[in-house]
């Protein structure tokens, strides 16, 4: 019933841009496509490729969110880069820390702690050539901000930003200091 719907306002539209072209041609209107270039109006391929390719496209997208949901609830990684100074493997949906990172991570957050200022925190990581997330890059103020600010260093990462659903992780620092680091005023 749901496909026979979609096809029955598919259809409408259809219809509905026939009209439209009909009237463009009649007033002498020429219509060209970055991907088919120029196209005569009347021809009704037009429309039908753009409205199958924003089908296909909702389609994909709606997938996409399904899965991204379906593996952040199954604790699994649903895509983009691995927070700094973890690894995850696809195989078995393992996280770990990369302790020789997670020692530059818990220094960070012990210096703000202590009441350093990111910006001086950031000049002295660069000044001993500390490695970013990015490559090539160099450590900022912003940089130190988002890693206080960041759930993902106490345990949670947030798999889905837009259904806020949290991944339990190993955590590199405690509760205790993540929120004492995130109070400090840095």
């Amino acid at each position: 019933c749901q496909k026979q719907n979609t096809y029955i306002f598919l259809m409408g539209d259809i219809i509905e841009n026939a009209e439209v072209y009909g009237r463009l041609q009649r007033a002498g209107v020429r219509i060209a496509t970055p991907s088919k270039g120029e196209r005569d109006p009347d021809d009704l391929v037009v429309t039908i490729e753009g409205h199958f390719n924003a089908k296909f496209i909702a389609n994909l997208k709606r997938l996409v969110i399904k899965g991204k949901r379906e593996a952040t609830i199954k604790g699994r990684k649903s895509g983009g880069p691995t927070p700094y100074g973890y690894a995850y493997s696809r195989d078995t949906g393992a996280w770990s820390i990369v302790e020789s990172i997670a020692i530059i991570i818990r220094e960070i957050f012990g210096r703000v702690t202590a009441g350093e200022s990111s910006g001086l925190i950031s000049d002295d990581l660069n000044n001993r050539g500390i490695p970013t997330a990015r490559q090539p890059g160099k450590w900022s103020r912003g940089t130190i901000w988002n890693m206080i600010t960041a759930t993902t260093y106490r345990g949670q990462w947030i798999g889905d930003h837009q259904q806020q659903t949290i991944v339990e992780i190993p955590p590199m620092v405690s509760a205790e200091v993540f929120a004492e680091a995130k109070g400090s005023g840095f």
